[in-house]
């Protein structure tokens, strides 16, 4: 999956999806802990078994989809993203939803202590992705095999090392009788209460972490993932609360922990569509490129060989007379043409309006042999089809100046009070506007590339006294 990693304007929307995240948990909590009459919990080890395997399925689905992302971006923060959901994936099928398929008790001592370490770990790996290094690193081959490796192993490790240690550890939940709903029902050792202060620590950690990255790097996928850390860091919270975790009953922190997947999955398929979009993006770009190759290597090699041809001929054999200036000429407009078409699809979508003008200025310019004085204001921003007919009709302009009016310097002006207004101005000979105006065919083009624009197009020029066009927007 594609990333964002250009820096983007300040949005003020930015930080509501963390903002409001953040409120619905503090919302949550102060309903727990202030209607202690109200029961939040509910037994139903079905249910139970239900949320943790919807949990553990989106976990896996989580880390496949940021798995793409790890493949073109080999970045530490992706790899330790892919990791912690991948793990956390591993940890609810091997430790929940596998024992209670095959009948054992989810709240026995090696399936909660594993379970409390192995959702520590993931949570550790999240708060690895939020600050370590977002910059691309070497590539490396079987990937996809690399991350089943350190999940099985750790897997493995975490298994062999809760076999080894459960006997010498006491209780880790102990029970009373499920009809008396009350917070005394479960009791839990101090260092499973340890693991979820350490979780709702490290899952607020990552939350800011993914917040500033995202501000500073306009990664969309940050946003969700700091929304997403909020939420698991108010899971732990309730499970202080309430241990149900490690149980049949169901409590407001197993809610809170799906929602935590929930959104990471969100910010998943975002991604994936961002990325469909890039693609066509660049697909188009590449078929641009393509054509605009095509163009340049063939036609308008073509059109500058009948060109220069055609003015030899002039020059050198008399031979023609109209008919070789008007041969010429058509050449010469053909010729324009293609580079224009060359320069339209070469050029980016979002480049700036001064820029692009800039440069069609210059090239013009040089072609046609006149001095160009540019007075462009930046920053102004116009969609790609007006930023096209601005920048078609000043290199007419241009050229014209250069050809027929014998100018020697041409002067553009770009500026933006109140209205988006283009000038160029040249210090040519000039012709009397109340005629029948030389060049028509070009300030024919210009007007209708103005009007097209739904822009105000003029012409002032008087003999003598150069000519001046102007299009306003």
């Amino acid at each position: 999956m594609a990333r964002a990693t250009k820096p983007t304007n300040a949005d003020p929307l930015r930080p509501r999806l963390v903002v409001v995240t953040a409120a619905f948990g503090l919302l949550a909590t102060w309903l727990v802990v202030a209607t202690p009459s109200v029961q939040f919990a509910y037994y139903s080890p079905g249910f139970h078994v239900a949320l943790e395997t919807t949990a553990g399925l989106t976990a896996a689905l989580g880390a496949f989809l940021f798995f793409g992302r790890l493949r073109q971006h080999h970045a530490q923060s992706n790899w330790a993203l892919v990791y912690a959901l991948a793990l956390s994936a591993a940890v609810s099928i091997s430790f929940g939803i596998v024992p209670a398929v095959m009948g054992s008790d989810v709240s026995g001592d090696f399936a909660v202590w594993s379970t409390a370490a192995g959702r520590l770990i993931a949570a550790s790996a999240f708060v690895v992705a939020a600050f370590s290094s977002a910059e691309l690193s070497h590539r490396r081959r079987y990937v996809g095999t690399t991350v089943l490796l350190a999940v099985g192993g750790s897997i493995a490790l975490i298994g062999a090392t809760t076999r080894w240690l459960t006997p010498l550890l006491s209780t880790a939940v102990h029970s009373t009788p499920a009809t008396q709903l009350t917070r005394a029902m479960l009791e839990v050792h101090p260092a499973i209460m340890l693991t979820q202060l350490a979780g709702l620590a490290a899952y607020t950690a990552a939350a800011a972490g993914f917040i500033h990255r995202s501000e500073r790097t306009g990664d969309e996928l940050m946003r969700w993932l700091a929304a997403g850390a909020m939420l698991a860091a108010f899971s732990r919270l309730h499970y202080m609360l309430f241990p149900s975790q490690y149980s049949g009953w169901v409590y407001t922190g197993d809610l809170l922990r799906l929602g935590f997947y929930a959104l990471l999955l969100t910010g998943a398929v975002g991604e994936i569509r961002r990325y469909w979009t890039n693609m066509a993006t660049a697909a188009a770009a590449e078929e641009r490129r393509r054509i605009a190759r095509d163009l340049h290597d063939g036609l308008a090699q073509e059109l500058a060989f009948i060109s220069t041809q055609t003015r030899w001929l002039r020059l050198h054999e008399h031979a023609g007379g109209e008919t070789a200036i008007a041969l010429q000429a058509a050449a010469d407009r053909a010729l324009d043409e293609s580079r224009r078409a060359i320069s339209a699809l070469t050029r980016d979508d979002d480049e700036p309006l001064a820029v692009a003008l800039a440069q069609a200025a210059e090239e013009v310019a040089e072609r046609v042999g006149t001095h160009l004085h540019l007075d462009v204001e930046p920053g102004i921003d116009v969609d790609p089809q007006r930023r096209e007919g601005v920048i078609r009709i000043a290199r007419e302009a241009i050229a014209n100046a250069g050809r027929h009016s014998g100018s020697s310097s041409v002067t553009v002006r770009l500026s933006a009070n109140g209205r988006v207004r283009l000038e160029v101005t040249d210090n040519g000979v000039g012709f009397d506007t109340r005629n029948t105006m030389p060049n028509r065919f070009g300030l024919i083009s210009m007007r209708e590339r103005a009007e097209a624009l739904d822009a105000e197009f003029n012409v002032t020029s008087s003999p003598g006294r150069g000519t001046s066009v102007e299009v306003a927007l």
